[in-house]
């Protein structure tokens, strides 16, 4: 058991890491029965991570990722999980069945999480600030559910939130396209 933790659990955060992410979401052929409940996946990326570890050093950039673990978890509490999936980004899978993952409530959750994130850090004698971009997508219906297609989508509406401009969140558009996840996931 604590040989499976250790390899499942992102040492500095504490929450599931890539690996147990890529498992539980992206193995959708061994996973199939466990995955159909979920209804969306979140991506976030924070932003003003580079210049805290530029100008304050790792030491301040690692405080920085354990609270904002910490209160994606909070923002989060019905997650199916929350996960660090690369240096500064963080995902969230949500279960379905409650009015909580329609689009607009999913939406307005981000902006929540967002929000909670954006608020500074304190390390040492220093007020950290770091914000958050986020992502989401969602099946067209559990039937059509598509690991790869799911994780896709949040990448690129993420990263269209963070080419509009830091604190953003998107929804993903539709027409979903398949190829380029491991690729994705290695630079993660």
């Amino acid at each position: 058991d604590a040989l499976r933790h250790q390899a499942e659990c992102d040492a500095l955060t504490r929450l599931a890491n890539c690996t147990l992410f890529q498992n539980r979401l992206l193995d959708s052929r061994r996973h199939a029965a466990a995955l159909a409940p979920l209804a969306a996946l979140i991506m976030f990326d924070i932003d003003g991570f580079t210049h805290v570890n530029d100008v304050h050093r790792h030491a301040a950039g690692d405080a920085c990722l354990r609270e904002i673990a910490r209160r994606l978890t909070a923002a989060f509490p019905d997650a199916a999980m929350v996960a660090r999936i690369g240096g500064d980004e963080f995902a969230v899978l949500m279960r379905g069945g409650r009015g909580e993952t329609l689009p607009d409530a999913l939406k307005a959750r981000a902006e929540r999480a967002t929000a909670a994130v954006a608020g500074p850090v304190i390390w040492r004698d220093l007020y950290l600030r770091v914000g958050a971009s986020a992502g989401i997508a969602t099946p067209a219906s559990p039937a059509a559910w598509d690991a790869e297609q799911l994780f896709l989508a949040a990448d690129r509406a993420l990263y269209t939130a963070k080419r509009i401009g830091c604190g953003g969140v998107r929804m993903a558009r539709s027409g979903l396209e398949r190829g380029g996840l491991a690729a994705r996931l290695a630079r993660a």
